[in-house]
């Protein structure tokens, strides 16, 4: 088990360009973040709530590559990060509960 603790590492980005949409950050609260998802014109597709996940630093091809704060993969879709629709409220809601119970786990 690995219990490093991660100093330096580049935070996750306000704003993500990913799949043709671009992600805006519109609040974080400890390991989360949510971010609404838009396309190119504009319109709005809908909000994602996730936990952020730090990546180790790495040599990778004989390359340095920092740790990094990473915005979730599809395989993490389900798991530790989820599409709450395009309801900003609703989505608020939901991220606020995902804070809250993270913070109950650490009393």
């Amino acid at each position: 088990m690995n219990t490093s603790i991660i100093v330096d590492f580049k935070p996750l980005d306000e704003v993500i360009s990913k799949n043709g949409f671009v992600y805006k950050q519109l609040a974080r609260k400890g390991k989360y973040a949510i971010y609404e998802q838009r396309d190119k014109t504009g319109t709005l597709h809908g909000h994602e709530v996730f936990e952020i996940i730090i990546s180790h630093e790495r040599i990778m091809a004989g390359n340095f590559i920092p740790a990094i704060e990473s915005f979730p993969g599809n395989e993490r879709f389900g798991f530790n990060a989820w599409s709450v629709g395009i309801d900003t409220k609703r989505a608020f809601k939901f991220f606020m509960e995902k804070v809250k119970t993270d913070i109950n786990l650490e009393e």
